[in-house]
């Protein structure tokens, strides 16, 4: 695992900077009052014994190795109550994590950048960019620049050759979420008793 590739004390710190980004995620939305739909806890779902082993026996480890008392191990039978399906082996539900809709909590930030100044320019490639020391020049498509005192590379981990020294840093991480139409309160309390993010592993 990754506490014995790396050793105990590394691990540790790796944990605990996990953790204040979390602290740090919750300020942000707390004190500029972004209404992005925020919820507490993940619940992490199983489908076979021997995926459902691996969470429970991974689950059980941190808790004894990092002194952890917010994480859950539900069994099939209660998960199938709340979940409304009984496709699932067991879960682990961690009371720690937020979820959030990313795209409100994009339009948040993007409200609240601009009404500290900051201009945005949609649709806008960032090819490259220069350094002057007193400005920074940001080359994008067709030949079009934005001049800036200021650089913040914030982006996906695809940075391309925007900055090659930092693009082999970065490690995709796939996921996926499935949209439905608009569901009733009824139907939300029988799929969802637990009012916290789903993920799917496997």
């Amino acid at each position: 695992d990754f506490e014995a590739r790396v050793g105990k004390s590394i691990a540790q710190e790796y944990w605990a900077l996990s953790e204040r980004t979390v602290h740090h995620l919750r300020t942000i939305i707390e004190d500029n009052n972004i209404k992005c739909d925020l919820k507490d806890g993940i619940l992490f779902t199983a489908m076979t014994a021997q995926e459902g082993d691996g969470i429970s026996e991974g689950a059980l480890r941190w808790q004894e190795k990092y002194q952890l008392d917010y994480m859950e191990i539900i069994d099939g039978k209660d998960l199938s109550q709340q979940l409304g399906t009984d496709i699932y082996h067991c879960g682990v539900l961690n009371h720690s994590p937020p979820t959030l809709p990313p795209l409100r909590y994009t339009l948040g930030i993007a409200r609240l950048a601009i009404s500290e100044g900051v201009k945005i320019f949609e649709n806008t490639s960032a090819l490259g960019y220069d350094d002057t020391g007193k400005q920074v020049i940001i080359r994008s498509d067709g030949g079009g620049e934005i001049k800036a005192g200021k650089l913040l590379l914030a982006t996906n981990a695809y940075l391309g050759k925007l900055e090659p020294k930092l693009a082999g840093r970065f490690l995709p991480c796939y996921s996926a979420a499935a949209a439905t139409e608009k569901l009733t309160d009824e139907q939300l309390q029988q799929i969802m008793k637990t009012d916290c993010g789903v993920l799917e592993l496997g």
